[in-house]
């Protein structure tokens, strides 16, 4: 799995339960500061939706969903990563 140069990556949700990572509010607030721009990004935007609400209630004033992630809707056959990916 490939990764963007100066991307952080900090788990909001992990594992195949899907158990939230519960530091993942103080882990944010070491990296940046509540003007950063910050695009929560995951495989359908779902999860991300659940992490960019935490940080707007919390007071980030620059907080954006990727609303498809990063394989996009589900086709004719329930699958994702054939389109809007």
């Amino acid at each position: 799995m490939g990764r963007m140069p100066g991307v952080l990556l900090i788990h909001w949700m992990y594992g195949t339960a899907m158990g939230r990572n519960t530091a993942f509010f103080s882990e944010v607030e070491k990296q940046l500061d509540r003007k950063s721009v910050i695009l929560p990004l995951g495989r359908s935007g779902k999860r991300s939706a659940g992490a960019a609400e935490i940080l707007t209630v919390a007071g980030f004033e620059n907080v954006f969903n990727v609303l498809d992630g990063f394989e996009g809707d589900l086709d004719g056959n329930k699958e994702r990563n054939h389109v809007s990916a």
